[in-house]
Protein backbone atom coordinates (compact mmCIF):
# COMPACT_ATOMS: atom_id res chain seq x y z
CA UNK A 1 0.00 0.00 0.00
CA UNK A 2 1.40 3.47 -0.91
CA UNK A 3 1.82 5.71 2.05
CA UNK A 4 2.20 9.00 2.48
CA UNK A 5 5.56 8.13 3.73
CA UNK A 6 6.30 6.18 0.95
CA UNK A 7 5.24 8.87 -1.91
CA UNK A 8 7.68 11.15 0.09
CA UNK A 9 10.56 8.34 0.09
CA UNK A 10 9.47 7.86 -3.79
CA UNK A 11 9.60 11.60 -5.10
CA UNK A 12 13.09 12.13 -3.62
CA UNK A 13 13.92 8.51 -4.44
CA UNK A 14 13.53 10.21 -8.38
CA UNK A 15 14.76 13.48 -7.23
CA UNK A 16 12.78 15.40 -7.17
CA UNK A 17 11.66 18.41 -4.64
CA UNK A 18 7.84 18.85 -3.85
CA UNK A 19 7.86 21.74 -6.85
CA UNK A 20 8.48 19.38 -9.65
CA UNK A 21 6.63 16.41 -8.19
CA UNK A 22 3.65 18.80 -7.77
CA UNK A 23 3.62 19.49 -11.67
CA UNK A 24 4.29 16.04 -12.61
CA UNK A 25 0.60 15.33 -10.29
CA UNK A 26 -0.98 18.51 -11.65
CA UNK A 27 -1.45 19.67 -7.88
CA UNK A 28 -0.15 22.62 -6.16
CA UNK A 29 3.20 22.06 -4.01
CA UNK A 30 0.93 22.75 -1.14
CA UNK A 31 -1.55 20.15 -1.49
CA UNK A 32 1.23 17.64 -2.06
CA UNK A 33 2.95 18.75 1.46
CA UNK A 34 -0.53 17.51 2.62
CA UNK A 35 -0.57 14.42 1.07
CA UNK A 36 3.09 13.59 2.10
CA UNK A 37 1.61 14.14 5.77
CA UNK A 38 -0.88 11.99 5.93
CA UNK A 39 -3.39 15.07 6.00
CA UNK A 40 -4.73 13.91 2.66
CA UNK A 41 -5.45 11.16 0.80
CA UNK A 42 -4.02 9.80 -2.78
CA UNK A 43 -6.94 9.85 -4.69
CA UNK A 44 -7.42 6.95 -7.85
CA UNK A 45 -6.43 9.68 -10.05
CA UNK A 46 -3.37 10.85 -8.57
CA UNK A 47 -2.31 7.77 -8.00
CA UNK A 48 -2.46 6.87 -11.29
CA UNK A 49 -0.18 10.01 -12.41
CA UNK A 50 1.86 8.93 -9.83
CA UNK A 51 2.49 5.79 -11.46
CA UNK A 52 2.71 6.92 -15.44
CA UNK A 53 5.30 9.85 -13.69
CA UNK A 54 7.48 7.52 -11.80
CA UNK A 55 7.05 5.01 -13.86
CA UNK A 56 5.97 2.39 -11.12
CA UNK A 57 4.40 -1.20 -11.40
CA UNK A 58 0.62 -1.26 -11.37
CA UNK A 59 0.23 -3.10 -7.92
CA UNK A 60 1.25 0.75 -6.94
CA UNK A 61 -2.53 1.33 -8.16
CA UNK A 62 -5.53 1.10 -5.73
CA UNK A 63 -7.44 -1.88 -5.02
CA UNK A 64 -11.48 -1.75 -5.01
CA UNK A 65 -13.52 -2.05 -2.56
CA UNK A 66 -15.28 -4.12 -4.27
CA UNK A 67 -15.29 -5.88 -7.55
CA UNK A 68 -19.25 -5.88 -7.97
CA UNK A 69 -18.71 -1.59 -8.67
CA UNK A 70 -16.71 -2.80 -11.60
CA UNK A 71 -18.52 -3.23 -15.52
CA UNK A 72 -19.29 -6.36 -16.54
CA UNK A 73 -16.28 -8.98 -17.72
CA UNK A 74 -15.89 -9.64 -20.84
CA UNK A 75 -13.07 -11.33 -23.07
CA UNK A 76 -12.36 -7.99 -25.32
CA UNK A 77 -11.98 -5.64 -22.22
CA UNK A 78 -9.76 -8.36 -20.86
CA UNK A 79 -7.29 -8.87 -23.70
CA UNK A 80 -6.59 -5.10 -23.94
CA UNK A 81 -5.80 -5.44 -19.92
CA UNK A 82 -3.34 -7.40 -20.50
CA UNK A 83 -2.01 -5.47 -23.42
CA UNK A 84 -1.33 -2.39 -20.71
CA UNK A 85 0.33 -5.00 -18.42
CA UNK A 86 2.74 -5.67 -21.04
CA UNK A 87 1.75 -9.37 -21.71
CA UNK A 88 3.74 -10.62 -24.52
CA UNK A 89 1.55 -12.31 -26.39
CA UNK A 90 -0.57 -9.34 -26.58
CA UNK A 91 2.26 -6.98 -27.34
CA UNK A 92 0.55 -6.15 -30.79
CA UNK A 93 -2.84 -5.19 -29.26
CA UNK A 94 -3.78 -1.77 -28.29
CA UNK A 95 -3.63 -1.34 -24.54
CA UNK A 96 -6.52 -0.95 -22.32
CA UNK A 97 -6.31 3.20 -21.41
CA UNK A 98 -6.81 3.12 -17.95
CA UNK A 99 -4.50 0.65 -16.36
CA UNK A 100 -5.57 -1.51 -13.15
CA UNK A 101 -4.43 -3.41 -10.33
CA UNK A 102 -3.30 -6.95 -11.67
CA UNK A 103 -4.31 -8.31 -8.49
CA UNK A 104 -8.21 -6.98 -9.23
CA UNK A 105 -7.77 -8.17 -12.90
CA UNK A 106 -6.88 -11.38 -11.81
CA UNK A 107 -9.67 -11.47 -9.52
CA UNK A 108 -12.29 -10.09 -12.58
CA UNK A 109 -11.08 -12.73 -14.42
CA UNK A 110 -11.54 -15.63 -12.47
CA UNK A 111 -15.21 -14.76 -11.83
CA UNK A 112 -15.96 -15.05 -15.58
CA UNK A 113 -18.15 -17.98 -16.38
CA UNK A 114 -16.36 -18.70 -19.53
CA UNK A 115 -12.61 -17.60 -20.46
CA UNK A 116 -10.86 -17.88 -23.88
CA UNK A 117 -8.02 -20.07 -23.54
CA UNK A 118 -5.63 -17.39 -24.82
CA UNK A 119 -6.94 -15.26 -21.44
CA UNK A 120 -6.67 -18.56 -19.40
CA UNK A 121 -3.05 -18.84 -20.22
CA UNK A 122 -2.05 -15.21 -19.43
CA UNK A 123 -3.55 -15.55 -15.30
CA UNK A 124 -0.18 -17.56 -13.98
CA UNK A 125 1.84 -15.12 -15.78
CA UNK A 126 0.42 -12.46 -13.73
CA UNK A 127 0.87 -14.16 -10.73
CA UNK A 128 4.79 -14.13 -12.38
CA UNK A 129 5.45 -10.67 -13.75
CA UNK A 130 4.17 -8.60 -10.61
CA UNK A 131 5.56 -9.05 -7.32
CA UNK A 132 4.04 -7.49 -4.16
CA UNK A 133 0.71 -8.09 -4.61
CA UNK A 134 -1.55 -7.34 -1.43
CA UNK A 135 -2.12 -10.50 -0.50
CA UNK A 136 -4.72 -10.03 2.19
CA UNK A 137 -7.12 -8.36 -0.04
CA UNK A 138 -6.37 -11.26 -2.90
CA UNK A 139 -7.41 -14.04 -0.49
CA UNK A 140 -10.09 -12.31 0.87
CA UNK A 141 -12.14 -11.22 -2.30
CA UNK A 142 -11.26 -14.63 -3.63
CA UNK A 143 -13.18 -16.31 -0.50
CA UNK A 144 -15.97 -13.91 -0.87
CA UNK A 145 -16.82 -15.04 -4.04
CA UNK A 146 -15.84 -18.94 -3.81
CA UNK A 147 -12.92 -18.41 -6.25
CA UNK A 148 -10.00 -20.18 -3.96
CA UNK A 149 -9.93 -23.34 -5.58
CA UNK A 150 -9.58 -21.31 -8.92
CA UNK A 151 -6.82 -19.20 -7.52
CA UNK A 152 -4.86 -22.03 -5.76
CA UNK A 153 -4.65 -23.84 -9.05
CA UNK A 154 -3.21 -20.67 -10.98
CA UNK A 155 -0.78 -19.96 -8.39
CA UNK A 156 0.23 -24.02 -8.83
CA UNK A 157 0.76 -23.93 -13.08
CA UNK A 158 2.68 -20.18 -11.93
CA UNK A 159 4.61 -21.87 -9.23
CA UNK A 160 5.55 -24.77 -11.58
CA UNK A 161 6.79 -22.49 -14.16
CA UNK A 162 8.92 -20.42 -11.74
CA UNK A 163 10.91 -23.25 -11.16
CA UNK A 164 11.84 -23.91 -14.59
CA UNK A 165 11.89 -20.85 -16.41
CA UNK A 166 15.02 -18.60 -15.03
CA UNK A 167 12.72 -15.79 -15.02
CA UNK A 168 10.64 -16.41 -12.26
CA UNK A 169 12.35 -18.00 -10.16
CA UNK A 170 12.64 -15.14 -7.72
CA UNK A 171 8.92 -15.85 -7.69
CA UNK A 172 8.40 -19.18 -5.88
CA UNK A 173 8.74 -18.56 -2.51
CA UNK A 174 5.97 -16.21 -2.90
CA UNK A 175 3.67 -18.47 -4.88
CA UNK A 176 4.61 -21.42 -2.63
CA UNK A 177 4.04 -19.31 0.22
CA UNK A 178 0.46 -17.73 -1.11
CA UNK A 179 -0.14 -21.71 -2.24
CA UNK A 180 0.16 -22.44 1.88
CA UNK A 181 -2.62 -19.54 2.50
CA UNK A 182 -5.19 -20.43 0.33
CA UNK A 183 -5.29 -24.32 1.08
CA UNK A 184 -7.14 -24.13 4.12
CA UNK A 185 -10.11 -22.66 2.46
CA UNK A 186 -10.15 -24.54 -0.33
CA UNK A 187 -13.63 -25.63 -1.35
CA UNK A 188 -14.75 -29.36 -1.66
CA UNK A 189 -17.17 -28.25 -4.46
CA UNK A 190 -16.27 -29.24 -8.04
CA UNK A 191 -16.00 -26.56 -10.34
CA UNK A 192 -14.20 -25.31 -13.82
CA UNK A 193 -11.62 -23.00 -14.39
CA UNK A 194 -13.71 -20.66 -16.82
CA UNK A 195 -13.94 -22.99 -19.21
CA UNK A 196 -17.18 -23.88 -21.00
CA UNK A 197 -19.35 -26.49 -19.65
CA UNK A 198 -19.12 -29.81 -20.99
CA UNK A 199 -21.26 -33.23 -21.05
CA UNK A 200 -21.37 -35.59 -18.22
CA UNK A 201 -19.58 -37.72 -20.09
CA UNK A 202 -17.13 -35.13 -20.73
CA UNK A 203 -16.74 -34.38 -17.77
CA UNK A 204 -15.99 -38.03 -16.64
CA UNK A 205 -13.26 -38.32 -19.36
CA UNK A 206 -11.75 -35.16 -17.46
CA UNK A 207 -11.32 -36.31 -14.12
CA UNK A 208 -9.78 -39.52 -15.04
CA UNK A 209 -7.18 -37.17 -17.74
CA UNK A 210 -6.52 -34.51 -15.21
CA UNK A 211 -3.36 -33.37 -13.10
CA UNK A 212 -3.42 -34.17 -9.06
CA UNK A 213 -3.33 -30.81 -8.76
CA UNK A 214 -6.70 -29.87 -10.33
CA UNK A 215 -8.20 -33.15 -8.82
CA UNK A 216 -6.70 -31.37 -5.68
CA UNK A 217 -8.51 -28.38 -6.26
CA UNK A 218 -11.92 -30.39 -7.36
CA UNK A 219 -11.33 -28.26 -11.01
CA UNK A 220 -12.71 -30.27 -14.19
CA UNK A 221 -9.66 -28.81 -16.08
CA UNK A 222 -6.59 -30.67 -18.41
CA UNK A 223 -4.65 -27.21 -18.08
CA UNK A 224 -0.79 -28.28 -17.13
CA UNK A 225 2.20 -26.09 -16.51
CA UNK A 226 3.56 -27.40 -19.80
CA UNK A 227 0.92 -25.22 -21.74
CA UNK A 228 2.41 -22.35 -20.45
CA UNK A 229 4.92 -20.42 -23.05
CA UNK A 230 5.93 -17.08 -21.78
CA UNK A 231 9.34 -16.54 -23.49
Amino acid sequence: MLTSTSLRDLRKANGWSQVQAARHLRVSQPYLSLLESGDRQLTPQLRRRLLRALRLPPTFLPLPASLDDWATFTNEAFVRHLSALGYPAFAYIKPHPRPENPAALLLWALSADTLEPRLLEGLPWMLLAFPDPDVTWLVREAKVRDLQNRLGFLVHLAQEVARTDSHFTHRLQPLTDLLTTLEPSRLAREDTLCETPRSPTQNDAIRALRTPEAAHWNLLTLWKPEHLRYG
